[in-house]
């Protein structure tokens, strides 16, 4: 209902800027279990998986288009987000 918004790309990703490594350990964190990350050279991983070139750089999402189009922006933090998330589904 908001027409700013109409054929708008949004996000709706929180404030936090993290790299995966950092998701992946606030999960473990919440879970309390241990993670272990296992890092392959990028230029390894890409010869062998070409089609999963987009994956291999930093993603850095702005909600700009939604404060553009006057929309709430987001502002849960990302563990506190995945901590309510895993309460909802059952997980503690």
């Amino acid at each position: 209902e908001n027409s700013a918004a109409h054929g708008a790309v949004c996000n709706v990703a929180g404030p936090d800027i993290i790299e995966s490594r950092t998701y992946y350990q606030i999960i473990a964190d919440e879970l309390g279990v241990p993670l272990t990350i296992e890092e392959l050279p990028v230029s390894r991983y890409l010869a062998e998986h070409p089609e999963r070139a987009s994956f291999l750089c930093h993603r850095i999402y702005t909600r700009d288009a939604l404060a553009q189009a006057g929309l709430p922006v987001p502002a849960t933090l990302i563990r506190e987000g995945l901590r309510e998330h895993l309460q909802w589904i059952g997980v503690e």
